[in-house]
């Protein structure tokens, strides 16, 4: 479950793609559909016999399509002792219906995990989505299996069953993030009436109630085509498109009665509201809500730009008044979008010594400065500015703008997109103190104060064979903003990540395979049109050069105005020093100013431009991420060069950074998923090894050690243009963006390369049992595997990722159709391989996160089922499957700037040049079933599991004295060490 973060209500669209529908098609569907409106290149329709809503936009840049269906109900429609009814309703709809069930192999995950297509579901207060990513030649599929659950869903006791228990699972995880439990208590106190006073999910009981009855009543009653709208963006004909559509569609029915709206007035609120929320978690967050209009009220559009001006970037006005001066670490403010009236939040984490009056009084200062003097012109205008680049942003792959129709859907009408761009271009600077002055009133305030108990000592480690390491307390690594919408099911490695990775390990795994040459330089680049699709050559659309040996990679899409960059260079990573937290503190003084500028300057310019720099580590590179609006590109490439080669790393402002990360690193304690990685990393790992991690305790301990001079040494040491990249895709015209890059990069001074790390694993004859004891954690995470010895330019990679992707990766696979769908034993279950470099092994988990009733169970079915595996193998059919999973979660992965620029840094990173792209499918499919299955047999090991456990378990604990772990001197050459 997922609760919507800061803004992602003012990501709205004027999509225009690649637009040649086939109109002259439409005169035989005149008939059967009504014609509503075209805006902003979305034609809507109407079907004539049950009123379903079509909303299409046409987009040939690139091979992929998203489809949305959008219910127009949510949790505020649900009755007294139904609350969460909504969201159960929502997995249980991923149960089957007589053609798409798992009986016949033909399950609704089996199908579309087939076809490789991204597919999940989301339910919030006001509408339910249920959503697929694919290849466009799955469009027919996805459209089949969304008619046919409309109204054919099989409502079954043993499915609402295991749902029930995967819901109460997800239900306790959410109860581990005590911001999330803030929220909620602030939302309850907020609202006494109305139903929004009620999180998402659901009550507990009413959960553990809810009957198959109640699911088909309210089955029933909203789930009708005259309620949906389905919306399809990217790559189709219209008219084809509309045709199937009214094959499958037409023929359901309108509802029989008209659908319920609930009228819940709330009362005025007459005072202001407190409460207040203990938790064992080191963490203390203050929380204000005002009472704030509709989604598309008028005066929502004014408090979106209020919310950019409070706490987009460093020169936003809480980051001045609480960031900067050290009384917290984290601040922000959001406006809700809902269908009724809802709040403006205003939350902030706290630092170690501050005072949450203290925090709470600086808040209404900053609010009461807006309303007394408001804003300034260049704070407005550079706030229209960010909302601008992020409507351009939206338009960068098709899932987010339907994703945003869908808000919209919700919050109203889909339509409203287009007169919110204007809206925000009129708003003067009287609307924003008019605005600020009648919301902001003390009144009107619910304000919630999160805090800790501090208790120390609060974590114990046990071992198999009852060694005891304490720990101090701290902190769930909190889900922030995760309180509202719910994801149907989080399961295994996919076989794509179109994120930007923090990690190595959260890389698309695709790339893990190495060993492939360059793709060479190419020079007849183009721009992807409808006739290459996605047959050609991936490098025939790209162009490779070098400047002072920083290779520059640049792909031209069709997306309009929109430039990712991503980069990364050797040397900057944690294997190169014998403290951890220099190469960390180095990165995060990237952007706190430099020999020319500071740090509020150069916010204040890619703020008024909406541009987003980035900068990230792992063990061997440091790297960035960028995005910005192709008009801004050399503005943006200045101040990244800026802040890479004259960072001023100000002694001042390091204290202020050693505070922040310290609170960081104590949230970190408590948090159950952190500290069980931790615990496996030196359960699999020799202390030499990259990917080994030392404990929190001893990262306060090297934290406290360094100065702003180890940073500098560092940093002059490893900072320059060795074994640079640069990926850059988009809106991006080659020879402009390489006279660019030369000129801000091309005399850059390039550091002794550095030497190739090394790190061996080995296959421990027995693994071990390590317990770590949280308290106030409703929630188990465990994590379950051993090394993986084996490194990217294995032959047997291929053919044990995709075994892995076969036991614990998509919807369909063994672990996530057993564990989590057949015995309803967790909300979360992944199979991944995971450290893998080149030249560097890895390990290969499992994680899953269990109620501690059911933890032996769980751990027990997890177990069993990896012994059947590696016994019986996979089948030629799995295996098929497999691939076809990967080469459409492939195209999908390519589809936005994001996505394709990760790819290509990624490949080069690892060795494999950009050739590897076109390759790879090629790879995948020479897999063999024999390849797969003595790969199973060699390098999976059921007996040599490591068992590691974080969450609130009983037990009996021996305290002893902690004992250090024998740390080598760090160097370059003695990482090819194997694990004792």
């Amino acid at each position: 479950m997922k609760r919507k973060s800061f803004l992602l209500s003012t990501i709205f669209i004027c999509f225009v793609g690649v637009y040649s529908s086939c109109r002259s098609n439409f005169d035989f569907l005149v008939s059967d559909y009504r014609f509503v409106r075209e805006v902003g290149g979305v034609r809507e329709y109407e079907l004539q016999s049950n009123g379903l809503r079509v909303l299409l936009a046409e987009d040939h840049s690139i091979p992929v399509a998203t489809v949305m269906m959008t219910y127009r109900v949510g949790s505020r429609n649900e009755p007294e002792g139904l609350r969460g009814a909504t969201h159960v309703f929502e997995h249980v709809m991923f149960k089957g219906t007589e053609k798409y069930n798992k009986t016949r192999g033909t399950s609704i995950p089996q199908v579309l995990d087939r076809i490789g297509a991204l597919m999940n579901a989301s339910t919030w207060s006001d509408y339910t989505s249920y959503y697929e990513i694919l290849s466009s030649d799955g469009l027919p599929l996805v459209l089949d299996i969304e008619a046919d659950r409309m109204r054919g869903l099989l409502l079954e006791k043993s499915g609402l069953d295991s749902e029930r228990r995967v819901v109460l699972s997800e239900f306790d995880h959410l109860e581990n993030s005590p911001l999330v439990i803030l929220d909620h208590a602030v939302q309850k106190e907020a609202f006494l009436k109305h139903p929004y006073r009620f999180p998402v999910i659901g009550l507990r009981t009413d959960i553990e109630n809810v009957t198959v009855r109640d699911l088909r009543n309210f089955y029933d009653t909203y789930y009708w085509p005259n309620n949906a709208v389905l919306a399809v963006a990217g790559d189709f004909k219209e008219g084809d498109l509309l045709q199937k559509i009214i094959n499958l569609y037409g023929k359901i029915p309108h509802s029989p009665k008209t659908i319920p709206e609930p009228h819940i007035p709330e009362p005025e609120q007459q005072g202001r509201r407190f409460v207040r929320v203990e938790k064992e978690d080191r963490i203390n967050a203050v929380s204000m809500v005002y009472k704030s209009p509709r989604g598309q009220d008028p005066d929502t559009i004014v408090l979106d730009l209020i919310s950019e001006i409070l706490s987009r970037g460093k020169v936003s006005r809480l980051y001045r008044a609480l960031v900067d001066e050290g009384l917290a670490t984290e601040a922000g403010a959001e406006v809700a979008n809902r269908y009724d009236p809802e709040f403006f939040e205003i939350q902030a984490i706290l630092s170690e010594k501050a005072v949450h009056q203290e925090v709470e009084e600086r808040i209404l200062k900053v609010l009461d400065d807006v309303k007394a003097g408001g804003v300034t012109k260049d704070e407005l205008e550079w706030a229209k500015n960010n909302i601008r680049a992020h409507a351009a942003y939206a338009r960068d792959g098709s899932f987010a703008f339907v994703q945003m129709l869908s808000e919209f859907i919700g919050s109203g009408e889909w339509s409203y997109f287009e007169e919110y761009l204007s809206r925000i271009q009129n708003v003067l600077l009287a609307d924003i103190k008019r605005v600020a002055n009648q919301y902001f009133v003390f009144e009107r305030l619910t304000a919630g104060y999160l805090v800790s108990k501090k208790t120390v000592p609060l974590v114990s480690i046990i071992n198999s064979d009852n060694t005891f390491f304490p720990q101090t307390n701290g902190i769930d690594e909190h889900i922030k903003k995760s309180a509202g919408e719910n994801a149907v099911m989080v399961v295994g490695q996919s076989a794509s990540d179109l994120s930007f990775p923090r990690k190595r390990e959260s890389m698309d795994p695709r790339l893990q395979h190495a060993g492939m040459t360059d793709g060479g330089t190419v020079d007849n680049a183009s721009t992807l049109k409808n006739s290459d699709r996605i047959s050609c050559r991936l490098t025939d659309r790209m162009r490779i050069e070098y400047i002072n040996g920083i290779k520059i990679i640049r792909v031209k899409t069709g997306v309009r105005d929109v430039v990712t960059i991503a980069g990364s260079f050797a040397g900057g990573g944690t294997a190169y020093s014998e403290n951890k937290m220099i190469p960390t503190l180095t990165v995060e003084m990237l952007d706190k100013g430099t020999q020319g500028r500071d740090q509020f300057e150069i916010s204040r310019l890619l703020t008024n431009v909406g541009a987003e720099i980035s900068f990230y580590y792992d063990e061997e590179r440091a790297g960035f991420n960028v995005r910005c609006l192709k008009k801004d590109i050399a503005l943006v490439m200045e101040l990244l060069a800026d802040e890479l080669r004259n960072p001023l790393f100000d002694a001042k402002e390091f204290e202020k950074q050693k505070v922040r990360r310290e609170v960081s690193i104590r949230e970190q304690m408590s948090s159950a998923p952190e500290q069980a990685a931790i615990y496996f990393s030196r359960a699999v790992y020799s202390p030499v090894h990259p990917h080994y991690k030392i404990s929190l305790e001893e990262e306060l301990k090297e934290l406290s050690n360094i100065s702003v001079n180890d940073v500098r040494k560092f940093y002059k040491m490893n900072y320059g243009s060795q074994n640079m990249v640069f990926s850059a895709v988009g809106d991006v015209e080659f020879g402009e963006f390489k006279k660019i890059a030369e000129k801000y990069f091309g005399d850059w001074e390039m550091k002794n390369n550095p030497e190739q790390t090394d790190g061996k694993v080995a296959v421990n004859g027995e693994g071990i049992r390590k317990v770590i004891s949280i308290p106030d954690k409703p929630k188990v995470d465990v994590i379950l595997g051993h090394g993986l010895p084996l490194d990217r330019k294995s032959e047997d990679f291929l053919p044990v990722y995709l075994s892995n992707l076969v036991l614990g990766g998509p919807f369909s696979s063994r672990l996530v159709s057993t564990v989590r769908d057949e015995k309803g034993l967790t909300y979360a279950i992944q199979s991944k391989i995971s450290g893998v470099e080149k030249g560097i092994q890895g390990d290969w988990r499992i994680h899953l996160i269990l109620n501690p009733d059911n933890l032996e169970q769980g751990i027990n079915e997890t177990k069993k089922q990896i012994e059947l595996f590696q016994k019986n193998g996979v089948t030629q059919t799995e295996l098929d499957q497999i691939k076809q999973t990967v080469a459409g979660e492939f195209k999908v992965s390519l589809s936005t700037t994001g996505g394709f620029s990760a790819q290509i840094l990624r490949s080069e990173e690892l060795g494999l040049g950009v050739g590897y792209l076109d390759q790879f499918l090629d790879l995948i499919n020479q897999v063999t079933l024999d390849q797969a299955n003595q790969a199973i047999r060699k390098y999976l090991h059921p007996e040599a599991l490591h068992v590691v456990i974080a969450g609130s378990v009983e037990g009996e604990i021996k305290r002893e004295k902690i004992k250090p772990n024998v740390q080598i001197p760090m160097t370059k050459k003695n990482f090819n060490v194997s694990n004792p």
